[in-house]
């Protein structure tokens, strides 16, 4: 994939149009001041490959941990100085090992990671030692139990009680739960997420064997888990100190509210595929929500890719339509607008210190575009 740099600096974006929020924040003139800053790695090479996927943010936001695959390491990076301070080394084999290949990454309460493989999940410290192991697969579980065509596709370690939540899903695409997962007492909880069966329709298979899913994600933020996917604009939020489930659904003024096309499902080549996945991402593709503290509010991108000026194998960077969609604090809808100086879909993002900050790589380096909101 081709990399550009930003030549853009304080650019002020205005959005057109508005309402008033019952909180009486008035929307009608938001502007965005947008800056690029890029992290002093020194002589190291940091992992870039996958986008920033498999990383996650300290608590107090002060550091990103990004996992290295390539030399199998755990780089943590000072965000408030912009630096890479260490390299913590983990093992892939014996007592402490992650595996070859991880799924997710998450910091729990500042001096741990849950780390998630395709053979392996545990807790580590940041020694690289692993202090807890799960055999989820292995697992009888009271209650509830995954059949033979499930597993867990997604898993988070709650930063509050310490408990297991998986995204339940099979390889159909047919249906989707969320696991509560008490591995101490080993009960499995299963709540039914209806709003992920649309996935199905948007399952891709190359010759019968490898299959590609649109994207599913789990956030836990605050106590809450918020649960969403590509295909559609529908929330599903799990609070966890209710042990309730909540189903949220929005009208979009700007987009479709949720995909609507009927594309093909078999394929026999990875061009044939990669062709007729470029054509569903030019509907409406919706992002994980992400929490502003500092201003008590979510935000979520959606976007659209453009066609292609070129053949669709180009490397070059997919150009896309990105809108924002700003939610309260109870995840109900304040308003809506395009980002015309954002031309493609957002990588990593998160907000730190009131401002949104965008992955980007810079020439092989870690840098972030940061937006400022004004009201």
């Amino acid at each position: 994939m081709k990399k550009y740099a930003l030549t853009f600096f304080s650019i002020i974006l205005y959005a057109c149009g508005g309402n008033t929020t019952e909180t009486h924040t008035d929307f009608s003139n938001i502007t965005f001041t947008i800056d690029t800053v890029l992290v002093d790695q020194g002589e190291e090479h940091l992992y870039l490959k996958w986008g920033l996927e498999l990383s996650d943010l300290s608590q107090d936001k002060k550091y990103i941990y990004n996992f290295n695959l390539d030399d199998h390491t755990l780089e943590k990076i000072n965000l408030d100085e912009l630096v890479l301070e260490e390299k913590l080394a983990f093992e892939k084999e014996g007592p402490n090992g992650t595996g070859e290949y991880l799924r997710s990454l998450n910091v729990y309460k500042g001096n741990s990671v849950f780390l998630t493989g395709f053979t392996n999940v545990g807790l580590y410290n940041m020694a690289g030692e692993k202090t807890q192991s799960f055999a989820l697969r292995e697992t009888k579980f009271d209650r509830d139990s995954l059949k033979a065509d499930e597993d867990f596709w997604k898993l988070v370690m709650d930063k509050q009680d310490g408990k297991l939540y998986g995204l339940i899903g099979n390889y159909s695409g047919s249906s989707f739960a969320l696991g509560k997962i008490d591995y101490e007492n080993k009960v499995l909880e299963k709540f039914s997420l209806g709003n992920f069966d649309k996935i199905g329709d948007y399952r891709f298979t190359l010759q019968s064997m490898m299959v590609m899913m649109p994207n599913m994600d789990m956030a836990d933020i605050g106590g809450r888990l918020i649960l969403s996917n590509l295909v559609t604009s529908e929330l599903i939020w799990y609070d966890i100190n209710r042990d309730s489930l909540f189903r949220k659904t929005f009208e979009s003024k700007l987009t479709a509210n949720e995909k609507k096309g009927k594309y093909r499902q078999e394929f026999d080549s990875n061009e044939e595929l990669e062709k007729e996945r470029r054509l569903m991402h030019q509907e409406i593709n919706f992002m994980t929500p992400f929490f502003d503290e500092v201003n008590q509010r979510f935000y979520r991108f959606s976007y659209k890719e453009l066609e292609p000026v070129s053949d669709w194998n180009s490397e070059e960077d997919t150009k896309a339509e990105v809108y924002l969609t700003i939610l309260d604090k109870d995840l109900n809808m304040l308003h809506e607008l395009p980002l015309p100086k954002l031309n493609k879909s957002p990588a990593k993002h998160f907000v730190k210190d009131g401002k949104i900050w965008i992955f980007e790589n810079l020439d092989d380096e870690m840098g972030f575009v940061r937006l400022s909101l004004m009201y």
